[in-house]
């Protein structure tokens, strides 16, 4: 649940919430990742893509839904105890108060197993490729408004 590492053999279930959130595909999910590491110690997040559309998206044409976009969707495993400590944070962090924002919400795990990782493991790094594939899905995207502050960005002056 937490980045301190436990070396026990034994994992016993702990009491947890599974807190989900879909996001738009701007780099939201990457940052909210990150954060909830670096500042909250939580490294039980995982992140995939897929499509969705929401209620505030134009209607499609002649009666039809409007065409699915894509997101990113973050599911977090966090401790019961600080399950409304860490929804607030997610919430802010990911900024879902913007139009377009996405949504979060929580459920109750029956358990959960700890999960630790070794004291003298180090973060990965990721390659060049996967640099580069990551820099050609932000520039095409770099006329949608800026997450956090809803100005238009332009990646090719960074």
């Amino acid at each position: 649940m937490s980045a301190v590492p436990d070396d026990s053999p034994t994992a016993h279930p702990a009491a947890s919430k599974l807190i989900t959130g879909t996001f738009p595909d701007d780099g939201t999910a990457q940052d909210l990742i990150k954060a909830l590491k670096a500042d909250k110690g939580i490294i039980t997040a995982n992140m995939y893509p897929c499509r969705g559309l929401g209620g505030a998206d134009e209607p499609g044409g002649l009666g039809s839904l409007p065409a699915a976009r894509p997101v990113q969707v973050v599911s977090v495993v966090v401790p019961a105890d600080r399950v409304d400590e860490l929804f607030n944070y997610i919430c802010n962090e990911a900024n879902i108060y913007r139009l377009g924002g996405g949504f979060v919400y929580q459920s109750t795990l029956h358990s959960a197993t700890p999960f630790s990782l070794p004291k003298d493991i180090k973060d990965e790094k990721r390659s060049s490729s996967t640099r580069r594939i990551g820099a050609e899905r932000r520039s095409e995207a770099r006329d949608t408004p800026d997450r956090r502050t809803g100005d238009r960005r332009d990646l090719q002056s960074s």
